[in-house]
């Protein structure tokens, strides 16, 4: 049997490793992003984080609960913010579609809370999907001057196998979000909320898929539309996104998805036209 001293010094040393990569990773990648001559004098800046995430990480501590329970409502609306700066500002959203961008992000991170049983893991893995989401955004913007839509989907493919033709490159915005996600993500892993029952995790769960799949119904109905000010407008979606945000824009663009067919429409006469 393993004594606690053992169990203690093995946690210290693989929590001293992983602040060492991650660390590390961060410098590398702080320099990607900076190799042009107008952003190389950020890096200091970049490293400076790197190693400050780093000690956060190797620090062994954990918030008290009331500060948990703090962090826990202020996280998803940080990762909000991170993610919509790194396409244009969060600002140019009205604040009535920020309201429905914050729903969206409580009900996404509490979804995968009550899924992973823990708030460390559970938000890691939410603040995993809005980078990833977001970095993705950025790039297809970049390359097409279009953000990603509902019916990119279909897609996927062909969008890999394209991909190579395109040349990635980091950028200052880039290293900032990214830097910031990580920060939001070592904050939330030294958070001690837990749900160790496994029935409530599970109606949990399943309680916020149920919010999370009416929420999308209703924000795709004209009257929530109107009552919150959404902007929709399916030929300026560069224009839409920055004006309602990705998700909220991504969502209600997926009411199109399906398309209603005519009532005297005859696949006969459309072939024979």
């Amino acid at each position: 049997m393993k004594s606690p001293v053992f169990s203690k010094n093995v946690s210290h040393v693989i929590r001293i490793l992983s602040a060492a990569l991650i660390t590390a990773a961060l410098i590398f990648f702080c320099r990607w992003c900076t190799v042009s001559e107008e952003s190389a004098s950020l890096l200091p800046v970049g490293i400076l984080c790197s190693i400050l995430a780093g000690l956060l990480i190797a620090l062994p501590f954990r918030f008290p609960r009331p500060v948990s329970v703090i962090l826990c409502l202020v996280l998803p609306l940080a990762s909000f913010y991170l993610m919509e700066s790194l396409t244009h500002s969060p600002l140019t959203i009205r604040f009535s579609v920020q309201i429905l961008e914050f729903i969206f992000f409580y009900l996404l991170y509490g979804f995968l809370f009550f899924v992973a049983g823990r708030m460390s893991v559970g938000f890691l893995l939410a603040n995993f999907f809005v980078l990833f989401v977001g970095i993705a955004n950025y790039y297809v913007l970049a390359f097409r001057n279009n953000p990603i839509l509902p019916w990119d989907l279909n897609s996927l493919t062909t969008a890999a196998s394209v991909a190579d033709n395109f040349t990635f490159a980091g950028s200052v915005p880039l290293m900032a979000v990214v830097i910031g996600f990580v920060f939001c993500s070592v904050l939330a892993f030294k958070c001690r909320l837990c749900l160790p029952s496994r029935k409530p995790r599970l109606a949990g769960s399943f309680l916020f898929l149920l919010l999370l799949g009416g929420y999308t119904a209703a924000i795709q109905t004209d009257t929530v539309g109107s009552w919150f000010h959404i902007y929709e407008m399916p030929f300026t979606q560069g224009y839409t996104y920055k004006m309602n945000g990705f998700f909220v824009s991504f969502l209600v663009n997926a009411k199109y998805l399906k398309v209603d067919v005519p009532a005297d429409y005859s696949g006969e006469t459309a072939s024979f036209l």
